[in-house]
């Protein structure tokens, strides 16, 4: 079955977190269709005191408010690199696997999430965008006839690095 043209190297290699917010060794790799995570900042004016014969006053000068990192990774849905089960994990709360081949994979609906995961999102040969502290806030997972399944995974991250050589390095695309 041919597989839908993947771009360029776009993969999103993720860690679970043992505290939130803190960077983990990625443990497994997904490859991705498509990834909308950035950082977004908002900025607010800065309030000033004018008077009322000021005429034509305009607030040029602004701080910045909060900076919030957060969008989708969209890829097929598949035990590749078991990041379907991951983000089937983090999306409902708990996870158990029994059973010596073949295994029985039980996920339920948690009072809590898990803690977190740390990720590395990487465009091509470029350098990574370091993420930490991410919760998966919806999973969404759709299947053509005929098609494999696609899984859109939205998440919200608690602070994220400067673009650099991903540290701890991503792990290898199985193939």
């Amino acid at each position: 079955m041919a597989v839908p043209y993947l771009g360029r190297d776009l993969r999103f290699a993720l860690g679970e977190e043992s505290t939130w917010g803190t960077e983990v060794a990625r443990t497994m790799t997904i490859r991705c269709i498509s990834a909308s995570v950035q950082a977004r900042a908002t900025h607010a004016p800065l309030p000033h005191l004018v008077s009322a014969a000021a005429v034509g006053a305009v607030r040029s000068e602004q701080y910045q408010e909060k900076e919030r990192t957060h969008g989708e990774i969209k890829f097929i849905a598949s035990y590749e690199g078991n990041g379907l089960g991951l983000a089937l994990k983090h999306a409902m709360g708990t996870a158990a696997d029994s059973g010596a081949g073949p295994y029985t994979h039980t996920l339920t609906i948690g009072a809590t999430l898990p803690t977190g995961l740390s990720g590395a999102l990487q465009r091509g040969t470029a350098l990574a965008e370091e993420l930490y502290g991410g919760k998966v806030s919806k999973l969404v997972l759709e299947c053509d006839v005929g098609k494999p399944m696609m899984a859109t995974m939205t998440m919200v991250f608690k602070n994220a690095a400067a673009r650099a050589a991903a540290s701890p390095s991503l792990p290898a695309l199985i193939a």
